[in-house]
């Protein structure tokens, strides 16, 4: 889907999906009949390319388009956060297959020598900060099994033994964040924390993206202790409220999130500033 999403306006040939996917073609038509049982996707027989039928999509999307203003909600906290760290920062989130890290959304740093991983890459999980937080969430047995799957290196630095990698993962999980220093982009680092739902279960990694040089013991604990912040206001905005939990303090322009669903009732005469719903714009 997100193959397609992000296709020209003309779609993509099975043989092409194929190969952005790296499926079978067989696996890619099953899915592509799942689509388009669901009158999600159209097909052009003059081309024989796969594309996203607009109008069944724009149906959808004005149906849960109570979904974006948690979206926002999510995108300004992002925001907040580069401007507090002075570097980029990425919400990730596994792929399909459990070996990929994916960009759900980012904040650029506008710091003239920044890092910027890029909007749609999906480097393998162990390679990343936000990734190897996700992965502290699995005990040494099954980390083990899904490290002896394989481990392919981005860069020299890249972990590619399964007992460093649980060496490290436990040392991340003993002290809430992960680190890494030029495993996935050379001359860079991350350090990464875990983003849980409304159960504590940890469902992605939220992380800064700095140059090596940056990764000092003073940066690294101002920046861990504003990433768990951030990943806690995430965990709010996404499944303890939704939409409606989310404000922005007309005092000092800070976006937070608060526990009603609904905004503090306040009397115009007490002082009190007024909070209002977030919404994107």
């Amino acid at each position: 889907m997100q193959a397609l999403f992000l296709a020209t306006p003309r779609g993509m040939r099975v043989s092409e999906l194929s190969r952005e996917l790296g499926l079978h073609k067989t696996t890619v038509l099953r899915l592509i009949r799942t689509l388009q049982g669901m009158n999600l996707l159209r097909k052009d027989e003059r081309t024989e390319c796969y594309a996203w039928e607009p109008l069944t999509w724009l149906t959808m999307l004005n149906s849960i388009k109570g979904l974006v203003s948690p979206v926002g909600a999510v995108q300004e906290t992002l925001d907040e956060l580069a401007q507090a760290a002075g570097e980029t920062v990425v919400l990730g989130y596994p792929d399909p297959s459990g070996r990929n890290m994916g960009i759900a959304a980012r904040s650029v740093s506008d710091k003239a020598i920044r890092v910027d991983p890029g909007l749609h890459r999906m480097p393998p999980m162990h390679c990343t900060a936000a990734g190897k937080a996700y992965l502290t969430r699995f005990s040494a047995a099954d980390l083990r099994g899904w490290s002896e799957a394989g481990l392919p290196a981005l860069t020299e630095h890249t972990i590619t033994s399964p007992e460093k990698l649980l060496r490290d993962i436990a040392e991340a999980r003993e002290r809430g964040y992960a680190v890494t220093r030029e495993e996935c982009i050379p001359r860079t680092a991350g350090i990464g924390v875990p983003v849980r739902d409304d159960a504590g279960t940890i469902v992605g990694g939220l992380q800064v993206c700095v140059p090596a040089e940056a990764l000092t013991q003073r940066n690294t604990s101002r920046w861990v202790e504003l990433l768990t912040d951030s990943g806690k206001r995430i965990t709010q905005v996404l499944y303890a409220g939704g939409a409606g939990d989310f404000y922005r303090d007309d005092a000092n322009g800070r976006a937070r999130a608060a526990v009603r669903r609904e905004p503090d009732r306040q009397d115009d005469q007490s002082g009190t500033l007024e909070r209002r719903p977030y919404r994107l714009v």
